[in-house]
Protein backbone atom coordinates (compact mmCIF):
# COMPACT_ATOMS: atom_id res chain seq x y z
CA UNK A 1 0.00 0.00 0.00
CA UNK A 2 1.51 3.32 -0.93
CA UNK A 3 0.62 6.93 0.53
CA UNK A 4 -0.08 10.35 -0.83
CA UNK A 5 2.98 12.59 0.65
CA UNK A 6 0.39 14.19 2.47
CA UNK A 7 -0.76 10.83 4.08
CA UNK A 8 2.82 9.54 3.93
CA UNK A 9 3.87 12.60 6.37
CA UNK A 10 0.98 11.73 8.92
CA UNK A 11 1.57 8.43 8.67
CA UNK A 12 5.56 9.08 9.34
CA UNK A 13 4.48 11.20 11.95
CA UNK A 14 2.81 8.41 13.45
CA UNK A 15 5.41 5.78 13.32
CA UNK A 16 8.08 7.78 15.09
CA UNK A 17 6.61 9.70 17.76
CA UNK A 18 7.94 13.17 16.25
CA UNK A 19 5.95 15.62 14.15
CA UNK A 20 6.99 15.31 10.62
CA UNK A 21 5.77 18.30 8.33
CA UNK A 22 4.00 17.99 4.88
CA UNK A 23 6.60 19.93 3.52
CA UNK A 24 9.50 17.82 4.41
CA UNK A 25 8.04 14.89 2.53
CA UNK A 26 7.43 17.27 -0.29
CA UNK A 27 10.95 18.22 -0.10
CA UNK A 28 11.97 14.62 -0.15
CA UNK A 29 10.07 13.83 -3.34
CA UNK A 30 11.24 16.91 -5.29
CA UNK A 31 14.61 16.35 -4.62
CA UNK A 32 14.42 12.33 -5.91
CA UNK A 33 15.14 11.24 -1.93
CA UNK A 34 12.14 8.99 -2.31
CA UNK A 35 10.55 7.64 -5.47
CA UNK A 36 6.85 6.92 -6.17
CA UNK A 37 5.86 3.40 -5.83
CA UNK A 38 2.47 3.36 -7.05
CA UNK A 39 -0.29 5.51 -8.77
CA UNK A 40 -3.65 6.01 -8.26
CA UNK A 41 -6.10 6.18 -11.16
CA UNK A 42 -6.19 9.91 -11.31
CA UNK A 43 -1.80 9.86 -11.44
CA UNK A 44 -1.94 10.77 -7.80
CA UNK A 45 1.86 9.49 -6.94
CA UNK A 46 1.81 7.39 -3.96
CA UNK A 47 4.94 6.07 -1.41
CA UNK A 48 6.40 4.00 0.57
CA UNK A 49 6.23 4.07 4.35
CA UNK A 50 9.15 1.60 4.30
CA UNK A 51 11.29 4.11 1.74
CA UNK A 52 10.19 7.42 4.58
CA UNK A 53 11.01 5.42 7.46
CA UNK A 54 14.57 4.75 5.70
CA UNK A 55 15.59 8.23 4.92
CA UNK A 56 13.93 9.81 8.12
CA UNK A 57 16.35 7.93 10.32
CA UNK A 58 19.36 7.96 7.96
CA UNK A 59 18.35 11.99 8.52
CA UNK A 60 22.06 13.05 10.46
CA UNK A 61 19.96 14.94 13.52
CA UNK A 62 18.00 12.03 13.74
CA UNK A 63 20.94 9.22 13.61
CA UNK A 64 22.75 11.87 16.12
CA UNK A 65 19.59 11.41 18.80
CA UNK A 66 19.37 8.02 18.19
CA UNK A 67 23.10 7.24 18.69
Amino acid sequence: YGYTANQLATALSREVGDTVPYERVRNWVRRGKITPVDADDDGTQRYSLNDALTLYNATPSRTARTA
